[in-house]
């Protein structure tokens, strides 16, 4: 019961990673590993466009943004966040973005909560 617990509060789905481990060739790691340090290194970026779209009250930044790092995200299992940035998403869509601070800021906290979840992962991966 308490696995399951530990499992349920994680901010990635362990199925989505291990279905990538299971196109790896031999056991080799360089697949998962090469997906999440790309994640690692282009999600920053999408959330400067996101937070720069809020500001700037750009609706159309804000949903090619929340539009890209949620695919991205659903794909590695981090399913919380990819909801998060659908409903960005669709505010974006909608030309609604002058009341997504609070969206925002809970996106930027689970991508963290996230961030620590995959470079937790790798350095597994690693050793």
């Amino acid at each position: 019961m308490q696995d399951e617990a530990v499992a349920d509060s994680s901010p990635i789905n362990r199925t989505m990673l291990n279905n990538i481990a299971a196109l790896e060739d031999d056991g080799d790691n360089d697949l998962i590993t090469e997906i999440i340090g790309l994640y690692l290194e282009h999600t920053p970026k999408l959330l400067d466009m996101l937070t720069k779209g809020v500001e700037q009250k750009a609706a159309k930044d804000v949903c090619h943004a929340a539009h890209s790092l949620k695919s991205q995200s659903a794909n590695l299992g981090a399913e919380k966040l990819a909801k998060i940035c659908f409903e960005l998403e669709k505010k974006g869509r909608a030309q609604s973005v002058d009341d997504v601070g609070a969206l925002l800021r809970k996106l930027i906290a689970e991508y963290e909560a996230v961030k620590v979840a995959l470079t937790s992962e790798l350095e597994g991966r690693a050793a």
